[in-house]
């Protein structure tokens, strides 16, 4: 498996749409948080799960989260993130889980 880590970016009309995915490698048994933020909206999903629903509806720049109990381990994840039509697209991915604090999450979980 790949530690490159290479989403796949569209234009469609005057926006960006993003898709990544691939594998978050967790390192414990337990419950994790998800926290997205975005200037435009994103869904994150894990197996076959919404974690985060941040697209129809959703308020720029707000912080939405979602829990996910996984075991240790790889576990398939996508991520889809739309841009707005003004700017510079932003978005930000955290996680926290049983074993470590709140964090931006590292490339080296992440697999493709």
């Amino acid at each position: 498996m790949s530690k490159q880590i290479s989403p796949e970016i569209q234009i469609l009309g005057n926006s960006k749409v993003l898709y990544f995915e691939g594998y978050i490698e967790v390192p414990a048994d337990g419950v994790y948080t998800f926290y997205l933020s975005a200037n435009a909206g994103g869904v994150l999903r894990i197996h076959e799960s919404t974690v985060i629903d941040a697209d129809y509806g959703y308020t720029r720049n707000s912080k939405m989260s979602g829990q996910y109990r996984l075991k240790a381990g790889l576990h398939p994840i996508s991520l889809y993130y739309r841009s707005g039509k003004k700017g510079k697209p932003q978005f930000n991915l955290e996680w926290n889980g049983p074993t470590f604090a709140k964090e931006a999450i590292p490339e080296s979980v992440l697999f493709h």
